[in-house]
């Protein structure tokens, strides 16, 4: 090859890594645009679990993000006072709320200045819960069943986790040995919830109350129940009745009488709400509720409620820091 065809052939091989190195740029602006489009695009989604299995390792990992957990308490008379708790989200749930409400020398000193006392002794322990069919079983130590207030720890826990969706009764196991059986409420019970004034704070509280049961007249049962339960805790409500009611699909219109427009003030119309939201909830298959006075809707002090959706409410919330 002469001199002549060796510089053209330098020529065009000049030219080919030219080319190439233009592709390249091309490719590589390119994919930074793919990738930044895909990274526009993505959704992150939000889970409430806290706990997740590390492939790598299997270990646990815990992400501390606020969540509400729901507990139950007791009060200096006796009375349960469910309550809705701030903390670290948890895949377990159930057996937080277990856990929150045995004795804790921190979260008990946090707790009594709302008056409010935790029900379980710190020996006893949780050996076990699961779920399957609409019910629970829980495994607790021997020293559950052998304490003057068993009764007491029956109640409260049986309230506690019939209160999560579909569960209808709680199995009481003792070392994997069933010992008994709760359910939520007897046939002939209903619960409704009132407020009582606790410590200068309202605390909405469940109250288990006998009836002549009749499917029928279950709901005018409730009602009216709750009508004289809450004409006594707020006397400003003194002489209210329900007209009437009405339940379609997931809503109740519960028309009630002139008094109650009478009821002014923040903390009396929450308690009055929250009780009446809790009410209803022991409802099966309600989600809204729409409230009238003779017939015509109004404002409840500074609350519509001419649709209230009772899934927004928390039942006596409390703050621990």
């Amino acid at each position: 090859m002469g001199k002549r065809g060796l510089i053209i052939l330098l020529i065009i091989l000049q030219i080919f890594l030219y080319s190439c190195s233009i592709d390249n740029n091309i490719l590589g602006k390119v994919k930074n645009n793919e990738k930044n489009k895909i990274e526009k695009n993505i959704e992150f989604q939000l889970v409430d679990q806290d706990i997740y299995n590390n492939l790598n390792d299997g270990k646990k990992q815990a992400y501390k993000n606020p969540f509400d957990i729901l507990t139950v308490f007791v009060d200096k008379d006796g009375d349960l006072v469910p309550a809705t708790i701030t903390q670290e989200k948890t895949l377990f749930v159930a057996t937080k709320g277990i856990e929150l409400t045995k004795f804790n020398i921190n979260l008990s000193f946090a707790i009594r200045k709302y008056g409010l006392n935790q029900i379980l002794p710190q020996d006893i322990v949780l050996r076990g819960i699961s779920y399957k069919e609409q019910y629970v079983k829980v495994d607790f130590s021997n020293n559950f069943y052998n304490n003057i207030n068993t009764n007491l720890f029956l109640k409260a826990v049986t309230y506690l986790l019939t209160s999560y969706n579909n569960v209808q009764k709680v199995i009481f196991l003792s070392e994997d040995k069933v010992l008994n059986q709760f359910y939520r409420k007897s046939n002939n019970e209903i619960i409704i919830y009132y407020p009582k004034l606790i410590d200068n704070r309202f605390f909405i509280i469940p109250k288990w109350v006998k009836i002549k049961y009749n499917n029928d007249n279950i709901i005018k049962n409730i009602l009216e129940t709750f009508v004289n339960s809450i004409s006594i805790s707020i006397p400003l409500l003194k002489g209210l009745r329900v007209n009437k009611y009405k339940i379609t699909d997931k809503s109740i219109l519960i028309d009630f009488s002139k008094q109650i427009k009478d009821l002014k003030g923040e903390d009396m119309t929450t308690a009055f709400l929250e009780s009446l939201v809790f009410t209803i909830k022991e409802i099966p298959n309600i989600q809204y509720i729409k409230v009238l006075s003779n017939s015509q809707p109004f404002y409840l002090d500074q609350y519509d409620v001419s649709k209230i959706d009772i899934n927004t409410f928390k039942i006596n919330k409390i703050t621990i820091e």
